[in-house]
């Protein structure tokens, strides 16, 4: 199944996005975390097709607020091959 993950900046923002393939949401939930942890941001949600599977936002943002899950926008820059790393774990 195609999964999205949606990068969060420490404004709230979606700064990325990249889309992978799991076996199940419980899969996609541990491949989100592992794409995460390549990132500068403050957190992520996974989503599939246009149901969200599982946010993770870590603090507060810039603002010192947690706005909560975020919008989702169509014209957020795919990030596969500008910067992904593969975990090496």
């Amino acid at each position: 199944m195609c999964y999205d993950i949606y990068f969060i900046d420490h404004a709230d923002r979606i700064f990325g996005r990249d889309s992978f393939e799991a076996v199940n949401d419980t899969a996609a939930i541990e491949r989100g975390r592992s794409l995460y942890r390549t990132t500068i941001g403050r957190g992520h949600e996974i989503w599939r097709d246009d149901r969200h599977v599982h946010s993770e936002v870590y603090g507060f943002n810039s603002s010192g607020a947690h706005n909560g899950r975020l919008i989702r926008s169509p014209h957020v820059p795919q990030l596969s091959g500008v910067g992904v790393a593969k975990s090496q774990r």
